[in-house]
């Protein structure tokens, strides 16, 4: 099924106005979802919206917003109040400048998004600007979910993919991060070559699909086992990992990676759907001068 349009209006650049639609480039629904039960009968639980001064339940159609502008003290905010907050980015996305593609830090990216054209005469002015725009990337704003959002617009392939972005103050600097606060200690040079001789043997074409999620197979395999009546075995036992000497450990590596490479290729792997590409690893490919495509990140929740 194809995916709803998160956002429309416009890609706006100086006088240029062309219509677009964003569409979110990740999906959820490989998430593995869990409901919370009564430990006592297996019943799931029901969240209701309480009122303690009336002492009721509140049906979603008695709720309103409110904002706390002193303690317990609220004011209403109504959908016509929240459409006097407007801005030139509640409809468009402004770009303002440009930057080259490798100045953008992986840091800073929150999550991608796919930029489509809105129309066939929007298509034809989208194509002209993406044309132009290879290499760059847009710096801009936008309104979007009650908050004006930084947003990054990359070219890449025959679309153009939107990144929000953080603000700089909500970045944590790396000064912050404990054990990052000083320099670290100068390496050898023979602790140097043996580090780039390992990494340069599993060095390889980078392929998105070789990458599965092994914790949802493994969660899978629990859950099946629990389905079937059976007692739940680990599907991992790990080991304490043995604190060695830097260069007997590189040397093993090395050693280990050789024979590693020694063994029959893997099969090909088959394409996957454009929604199903990580968003993560075009933040690392952006930080070295190239946008790659977005994927879906499998975890657990619970609701």
């Amino acid at each position: 099924m194809a995916p709803r349009p998160s956002w429309k209006g416009f890609l706006r650049l100086s006088l240029v106005n062309i219509p677009v639609r964003l569409y979110p480039a990740t999906s959820s629904s490989a998430t593995v979802s869990f409901n919370q039960l009564h430990k006592a009968c297996g019943t799931r639980i029901n969240m209701k919206r309480w009122c303690p001064h009336c002492d009721v339940e509140v049906e979603w159609g008695d709720v309103t917003k409110g904002y706390e502008f002193a303690k317990n003290r609220w004011v209403v905010m109504e959908d016509p109040d929240f459409d006097n907050v407007r801005l030139e980015t509640s409809d468009a996305i402004r770009l303002m400048e440009f930057v080259e593609a490798a100045e953008l830090p992986a840091l800073y990216v929150e999550r991608a998004h796919y930029l489509a054209p809105d129309g066939r005469v929007a298509g034809e002015a989208y194509g002209v600007l993406r044309e132009a725009m290879e290499g760059k990337v847009g710096i801009g704003k936008l309104v979007m979910n009650g908050r004006e959002r930084i947003v990054a617009v990359q070219p890449w392939e025959r679309a153009m993919i939107v990144y929000t972005l953080y603000y700089a103050d909500e970045v944590r600097g790396i000064e912050e991060v404990p054990g990052l606060e000083a320099k670290a200690p100068e390496s050898t040079k023979a602790e140097l070559q043996l580090a780039r001789q390992l990494i340069d043997s599993v060095t390889t074409s980078f392929d998105l699909r070789a990458y599965q999620d092994e914790y949802h197979s493994a969660l899978m395999k629990v859950i099946e086992q629990k389905v079937a009546g059976q007692e739940t075995t680990p599907t991992y036992t790990a080991e304490a990992p043995q604190v060695i000497d830097l260069m007997e450990a590189l040397k093993a590596s090395l050693d280990k990676a050789g024979k590693a490479k020694k063994k029959p290729a893997r099969a090909e792997l088959q394409p996957v759907a454009a929604a199903q590409v990580d968003e993560e690893m075009p933040r690392a490919r952006r930080a070295a001068g190239g946008a790659k495509s977005p994927a879906t990140r499998k975890r657990a929740r619970t609701r």
